[in-house]
């Protein structure tokens, strides 16, 4: 019994010896797989978003080119040139039947040769009184005779994509055309069905930023509306980079990129957001984990499996050893170990087997011995004769 006490004791050592050394090992490997799977997740977001920044920015530049296109198109049209030339003295109609043509969020501007903004689309000069604009750098180059476009400031807080065209007479350049798309929810619209992605734009400056425009939406197909933080609008401004960061839009949390838009002369005029929603990025790292987790169970029950296996083949040849040096002491000296494990233990059972061998040899010419002269016997002498011959 004590010596099942000891050998179920080493047992038990072992197999949890070796337990928690696979445990240790597994728990490594499953945290250090965790965490290179939320990082590789996060790292294709990322990616994704870069290449969504890309696309839109590259649409944006396809909008500016159509809008200053469109410019230089009305700018070389006789009707405007004569109404620019006469400081829109002549009748206005057919300027008006000319905007007819454009979209409901396209702007269409007539500038006279000093900047003074003459027509607009859906405001007429009344006689030749002038409508004030302030002219902006934009229309000044214009004016210069370079045709620009880019994205401009408008109005309380607005954007819009445009092109700038000088308007000539002859040599002289007697005002200027503004075409461009104003930069709301018909834009977002528009931009989404070209490259098919959920966007946002927003109007930004030191004081406030509020958004134009967005296409992020619920599952129910709702829009999200919220204001864009002053600080990401701060970090953008200051650095002229794109800046990645989680952030929360009407209660819902989204892994979003914020790109600058810059107007004439590098001015930063707003963001463009791109948002992707955290949700089923979260769910899809979830799974990963759930996933190593499950792995490493499963791995742990089979590490639990061959710990006991592994005990049992050093503990079940300990205790034969024991048993058989048990038989020993009682004078069993008949018995013989047949361990074949290839190792320490199988050649501690030959050692074994040859003490018990010579123990039997000492015990046998012990008893057939002489009791005065301790010479050995007849039965010694014997077995010593028929070994010789």
């Amino acid at each position: 019994m004590q010596n099942l006490h000891v050998r179920a004791k080493l047992a038990v050592k072992l197999y949890f010896a070796f337990t928690i050394i696979c445990a240790s090992i597994l728990l490594l490997v499953a945290a250090i797989g965790t965490l290179l799977t939320t990082r590789g997740i996060e790292a294709e977001a990322f990616k994704r978003l870069d290449n969504d920044v890309a696309v839109n920015l590259h649409t944006f530049g396809y909008f500016k080119d159509n809008a200053l296109a469109s410019a230089q198109m009305f700018a070389s049209h006789p009707r405007v040139i004569r109404f620019a030339n006469s400081q829109g003295d002549q009748d206005p109609a057919a300027i008006q039947d000319m905007m007819g043509i454009l979209e409901q969020n396209q702007l269409f501007k007539i500038y006279d040769s000093a900047g003074h903004l003459l027509v607009q689309r859906g405001s007429m000069p009344a006689g030749s009184v002038m409508i004030a604009d302030p002219p902006s750098a934009g229309l000044q180059l214009a004016l210069a005779g370079e045709a620009v476009k880019g994205v401009e400031p408008i109005g309380d807080g607005g954007l819009a994509v445009r092109g700038i065209a000088p308007i000539r007479n002859g040599a002289d350049i007697v005002g200027a055309v503004l075409v461009g798309l104003h930069l709301d929810q018909a834009f977002a619209d528009q931009l989404r069905a070209i490259t098919g992605l959920e966007v946002g734009i927003a109007a930004g400056d030191s004081r406030k930023s509020t958004w134009l425009a967005q296409t992020i939406r619920t599952a129910k197909g709702a829009r999200f509306q919220g204001d864009v933080q002053p600080s990401i609008v701060t970090a953008v401004r200051s650095s002229g980079k794109v800046l990645k960061q989680a952030v929360t839009i009407d209660g819902q949390e989204h892994l979003a990129a914020f790109a600058p838009l810059f107007g004439d002369y590098d001015q930063f005029v707003g963001l463009l957001f791109i948002g992707e929603p955290s949700k089923p990025l979260k769910e899809l790292t979830r799974r990963a984990q759930l996933f190593i987790l499950g792995i490493s169970l499963l791995a742990a029950v089979l590490a639990a499996v061959v710990s006991s296996l592994l005990a049992r083949t050093i503990t079940d040849p300990i205790r034969q050893l024991a048993e058989h040096a048990t038989a020993v002491a009682h004078g069993n000296l008949e018995e013989r170990l047949n361990l074949k494990t290839g190792d320490e233990l199988e050649q501690l059972a030959e050692a074994f087997n040859a003490m018990t061998k010579s123990l039997a040899i000492m015990k046998f010419n012990d008893q057939n011995a002489n009791p005065l002269t301790k010479l050995p016997g007849n039965l010694v002498i014997e077995a010593e004769v028929k070994r010789r011959i």
